[in-house]
């Protein structure tokens, strides 16, 4: 299936043509989604910063699925209609902790202006977050990271952070968490043998125990990565190769490579970087800033969009 011409939709309805379904019924475009952004079909395995080659088969090229990738990554996350926003899906609002999504607004000289602007105030005003000009916030993220990273000092003090983040006690307490969710699928599994061997089989008897085998195959993979993830802790000279790589792909790649998100205050923006503590929105920060500055902000405060300048403290997180 050629990767210039297939949408989603496409695939899906070639699939539903064909008869073939998942799991007995028409494949959703979620599920057809989460399996071309599913890098394990290229051989390798990824669990927080480690990755694995000898756990799955590869199916299709790595160039392959990098360029699918690629087209899925300048539709879904950086365009609103043909423009880019480098930042979309990676801000989040400091007030309400809602996505900084895409605006577009015009002046009455019909200049379109283009900002992010929090997706609840957007939506019913519920937050009262001012939006940020586009052109502004992507230049001072993408600027500060080049400047702040290409210092060697600075990129010494990461590189050393991201090494205590390996050593600390929260990854060896998600172990014992996952151990102890092991133990309790393992137990579920056994039961469900039991009434098997005892004649008790249903439909959902079966899903149920396809279920609770994928559940103990998945929680033994994640046990497997963070046992290596102990022994294989990164080095300095990994770390340094991995952020000065990314330092020379083009803005909307180094992006994606390094930053985890971006967590937008009126009086303050804090960029979290990859190689460290990373979770879902909203999710409380343990870590330490290594590089702080001052700018000076536009933001466009109401509905007519005008601007008022803020002094906004900028943090490097790891």
């Amino acid at each position: 299936m050629k990767t210039y011409e297939s949408t989603i939709g496409k695939i899906v309805h070639i699939l539903n043509e064909k008869g073939i379904r998942h799991r007995g019924k028409p494949f959703p475009n979620s599920t057809v989604r989460d399996i071309l952004r599913n890098e394990k079909y290229t051989g390798v395995y990824h669990y927080k910063d480690e990755e694995y080659r000898d756990i799955y088969p590869q199916i299709i090229s790595k160039p392959l699925f990098d360029e699918v990738n690629k087209r899925m990554d300048e539709n879904r996350y950086g365009r609103h209609g043909d423009v880019l926003y480098l930042l979309k899906n990676k801000m989040y609002c400091g007030c309400c902790g809602s996505v900084m999504s895409s605006y577009e607004g015009t002046t009455s000289k019909n200049i379109h202006k283009r900002y992010y602007c929090c997706y609840k105030r957007k939506k019913d005003g519920a937050c009262k977050k001012a939006c940020i000009r586009k052109e502004t916030i992507e230049t001072l993220v993408v600027d500060i990271t080049i400047n702040a990273l290409s210092d060697p000092s600075n990129l010494d003090l990461l590189a050393e952070k991201v090494i205590e983040e390996y050593d600390n006690e929260a990854e060896r307490h998600e172990l014992a968490l996952l151990v102890k969710e092991k133990k309790a699928a393992e137990k579920a599994l056994e039961n469900l043998l039991s009434a098997i061997e005892q004649g008790i089989i249903l439909n959902s008897t079966k899903e149920r125990l396809a279920e609770n085998e994928r559940k103990v195959e998945e929680l033994d993979r994640k046990i497997a990565a963070l046992q290596n993830a102990e022994r294989k802790r990164p080095t300095k000279e990994e770390i340094l190769s991995h952020v000065s790589a990314a330092l020379t792909k083009n803005p909307f790649l180094m992006i994606r490579t390094l930053i985890d998100r971006i967590i937008l205050y009126d009086d303050k923006v804090e960029i979290y970087y990859k190689y460290i503590s990373t979770g879902p929105a909203g999710n409380e920060r343990r870590g330490c800033s290594f590089y702080q500055t001052t700018a000076q902000i536009p933001f466009a405060h109401g509905r007519g969009q005008n601007t008022r300048s803020n002094s906004l403290d900028v943090l490097l997180m790891i």
